[in-house]
């Protein structure tokens, strides 16, 4: 779980988990909350608009990933492999179930 002290100037704040995700005033009180948020994106294109609980999603998941990746490495279930690349690189192949759903990562 994670938990956005504030929306500025809004007074709320977001509570997120992987299956769940709450918008609530700085009291407590729940303004909004969405059970599996991830299946809110389903027909989203380009223009569609985001609400509260979108935002909140998108922003924790990819905070929580970028977080976490490089200790995420370290587990069993993870491989890499070296890429041909100018810089050198390595593509990462994640356990099935990942948070992230990412099955390939690249890295450069």
């Amino acid at each position: 779980m994670s938990a956005v002290t504030e929306f500025p100037g809004q007074e709320k704040r977001s509570i997120f988990e992987p299956n769940r995700v709450v918008v609530e005033k700085l009291d407590g009180t729940v303004v909004e909350a969405r059970d599996d948020p991830e299946k809110s994106f389903e027909g989203h294109v380009r223009d569609t608009p985001w609400d509260d609980i979108h935002t909140v999603f998108f922003s924790s998941e990819a905070l929580w990933t970028y977080l976490t990746t490089p200790f995420l490495c370290t587990y069993q279930g993870f491989a890499t492999e070296e890429i041909t690349s100018i810089r050198g690189g390595r593509n990462l192949e994640t356990p099935e179930g990942h948070l992230s759903g990412l099955r390939i990562v690249s890295y450069a």
